[in-house]
């Protein structure tokens, strides 16, 4: 998956990302989980898009991704298996 500094941020993606945190967050406190102490960054969201998400959403998740992604054993990654 491309770095996340090389991610072209759109404003819907800002806007899910958000929401998808704060659902986040309101899951891990009812499981009494601090959510600050959780790591949480666009691979985390990008999962979640790639794995639940409408089709619309995964191509903006592939578009800001900028590059060629493969799917090997289930796994995204950023270059093809060997």
């Amino acid at each position: 998956m491309a770095h996340p500094q090389m991610i072209k941020y759109t404003e819907k993606i800002k806007l899910d990302m958000e929401q998808y945190k704060k659902m986040r967050e309101q899951i891990l406190l009812q499981q009494n989980i601090d959510p600050d102490k959780t790591e949480f960054d666009i691979r985390e969201y990008a999962k979640h898009v790639l794995y639940y998400g409408l089709l619309p959403e995964k191509r903006e998740i592939i578009k800001a991704l900028g590059g060629m992604i493969y799917i090997h054993n289930q796994f995204v990654c950023s270059a093809p298996s060997r």
